[in-house]
C-alpha cells in the first residue's frame, strides 16, 4: 500500500485460486470491509500470469515524478530475467557487484529513447535515507535478496495455480463431452498431466533461473536470518538455505514445495511431480531439461524431503 491509501491483499492459497481484496483504512470503522473487484483481473489474469488469476512483477522506466514512462514499455520480471532488466521503478538496497540493475533511478532524458537508456546511478545502495524520509517506514531498506525471493515465490504461486486450474478445466471439459466421465488414464489426459507436472517440477528445481552476478549478491543479514530460520530442516539443512553466488539457493528444490499452494495440487498432478523429483535426486544421471545436480546436492534434497514432506515420504515408500 501507499501511505494513507487503500491496502491491497492477495490470498495465494485459497482453494479456488488466487483472490484479490482491497481494504480502505480511511473508511468509517463500521464501513470497513474486505472487498473483491474484477478490476484487478485486467492486469492479474492475462498471459503474463499464465492465463489464470495471478501475480506479476514489472520493471518500468520511471520519470522524476514517479510515473512510469509507458511509451517505453515495460519488462516482465521472472527468475529468468537478467539482473540488468530488473527493478525499474523500485527502490533496491544490497550489493550486486559490477552488474547494474534499473532500480533507484529515473529517466533524465526522454530524448535518448529506450534503446539509449543506460543505468548509471543507484547501484549497491545500503540504505534509502538519501532518497526519502525513511523514518516513516518500518525499515530503511528494500532488500535485493527479499525482492529476488519474492520473484521466485510469485513464479511458484502462478505455476502451481495454473497447473491446478489447467487440470480441473481439462477434467471438466472431458466430463462434458463424455457424459460425466473422466478417464485420467486416457492418452490425452496423461499427455496433459505429464506436461503440467513437468512445468511444476522445472519451477521447483529452478530450471530457468538466471545465473547471479559474478560477485554474487549480498542483502540484509536480518532478513536472511529470519528467512532461513523458518525452514523445515533435517540434520541442520533446509530448502531455505541460501548460496547467493551463481545461484540464489544452496539446494535446487524450492522451499515452495512445502506451501499450501503445492499441497492443494490435485493428486493426479502432485504425484507425478514427486515421483519424477524422487527419480532425479536418487539417480546418478542427470535428466534432460533439468539442472545438473551433484551427488551431494541430490542426497541432501532427498534427505530433507524424506524427513519434512509427508507426500514425498508416501511416494518414496510405495
Amino acid at each position: 500500500m501507499c501511505q494513507g491509501g487503500v491496502i491491497e491483499i492477495v490470498a495465494c492459497d485459497d482453494p479456488k485460486g488466487m483472490m484479490f481484496y482491497s481494504f480502505d483504512v480511511n473508511a468509517e470503522p463500521e464501513k470497513r470491509r474486505f472487498l473483491r473487484s474484477q478490476e484487478c483481473m485486467s492486469c492479474h489474469a492475462t498471459k503474463n500470469t499464465m492465463n489464470v488469476p495471478g501475480l506479476l512483477v514489472r520493471s518500468v522506466f520511471t520519470e522524476q515524478d514517479g510515473q512510469a514512462l509507458l511509451s517505453w514499455g515495460s519488462l516482465l520480471t521472472t527468475p529468468a530475467s537478467p539482473i540488468e532488466e530488473r527493478w525499474g521503478g523500485w527502490y533496491v538496497t544490497g550489493r550486486q557487484g559490477q552488474t547494474k540493475h534499473m532500480g533507484n533511478q529515473w529517466v533524465s532524458n526522454k530524448d535518448v529513447g529506450r534503446d539509449g537508456y543506460e543505468a548509471t546511478t543507484g547501484q549497491n545502495v545500503t540504505d534509502l535515507s538519501g532518497f526519502f524520509d525513511t523514518n516513516k517506514h518500518l525499515a530503511d531498506t528494500s532488500d535485493i535478496l527479499a525482492l529476488m525471493i519474492m520473484e521466485h515465490q510469485i513464479q511458484a504461486h502462478n505455476t502451481l495455480s495454473a497447473a491446478k486450474v489447467s487440470y480441473l478445466r481439462s477434467a471438466y471439459l472431458d466430463k462434458a463431452i463424455h457424459h460425466g466421465k473422466y478417464d485420467v488414464n486416457s492418452p490425452s489426459a496423461q499427455k496433459m498431466i505429464l506436461a503440467t507436472a513437468d512445468s511444476v517440477l522445472k519451477m521447483l528445481m529452478f530450471a530457468d533461473e538466471v545465473e547471479l552476478p559474478e560477485d554474487g549478491i549480498d542483502g540484509s543479514d536480518l532478513y536472511r536470518d529470519n528467512f532461513t530460520g523458518q525452514g523445515l530442516s533435517h540434520d541442520s539443512h533446509s530448502l531455505r538455505d541460501l548460496r547467493l553466488e551463481k545461484r540464489l539457493f544452496k539446494y535446487r528444490c524450492s522451499f515452495m514445495i512445502h506451501s499450501k499452494s503445492f499441497e492443494q495440487l490435485p493428486d493426479e498432478i502432485k504425484t507425478p511431480v514427486l515421483k519424477k523429483l524422487h527419480a532425479i535426486v536418487t539417480s546418478e544421471d542427470d535428466m534432460p531439461g533439468f539442472p545438473s545436480l551433484s551427488s551431494r546436492e541430490k542426497e541432501r534434497i532427498h534427505d530433507i524431503l524424506s524427513y519434512t514432506h509427508a507426500a514425498y515420504q508416501r511416494v518414496v515408500s510405495r
